[in-house]
Parts: structure tokens; sequence; C-alpha cells
């Protein structure tokens, strides 16, 4: 599950244990966070060094926070479902090298599905 502590902590042990690994970021909304909310996403844009950042793809309205706050750079893609996230994770795995991929959001999101189709493909 995905709140504010555990994603914040999760990304920087995730770019601090791959290495050179081409690190992938896929986060989703982290809900239930009340009038927080939008703070609380736009916030992650400290935590995430874009250069160390192969790309990020954000799911879900709350994530648009986060999204326009990176507006100017082609590393971030925008997703309001993940029927197309998964086509595009699919595209990247199969011609990429020396991945390394975090997913992290709320359950409700729904990304174990997502995982679960992109291991079975």
């Amino acid at each position: 599950n995905a709140n504010p502590n555990s994603m914040k902590i999760t990304i920087k042990e995730f770019l601090t244990k791959t290495g050179d690994k081409q690190k992938i970021l896929v986060l989703g909304d982290m809900l239930e966070l009340g009038k927080d909310s939008v703070i609380e996403h736009e916030n992650l844009f400290n935590e995430i060094n874009i250069g160390e950042i192969k790309k990020i793809f954000l799911v879900g309205e709350q994530m648009r926070c986060l999204y326009k706050k990176y507006i100017n750079t082609n590393k971030i893609i925008f997703y309001d479902t993940l029927d197309k996230l998964e086509l595009d994770l699919k595209k990247i795995i199969y011609s990429e090298k020396n991945l390394a991929i975090l997913f992290k959001s709320s359950n409700s999101i729904g990304f174990h599905k997502t995982v679960k189709n992109l291991v079975k493909s």
C-alpha cells in the first residue's frame, strides 16, 4: 500500500539499491489522504532525482499534480488508466536491457493486476 512516508522511503531505497540499472518508476495515487492529498503528491517531486531515472509513469488523478511539476521533461508520462500503461511497459521491457522497475501505489489502483499481466507475457 502507499502513504507519503512509505512512498518516499521506497523510492529512496529503490534508487540506492538498483545501482547502474536503468530505473523506471511506476507510481500511482496514494488514496485516502484527504485535504493533504495534492501537497503530499506534489512533495514527491523533492524525493526524485530525475537524472537517475530513465522513465517515470504516473497513474491516477492525484498523480496529475506531480506530473504537472515535471511538465518540461520527456521522462514523465501520465495515464488516466492502466490499459495504455501496460502496453507501454511491455514495449520498454521487451526492447531495453538492465531494467529495474518500481511499482508503488495504493492497492486499489490495481498495479498488482498490471504486474501479473506483465509477468505472464
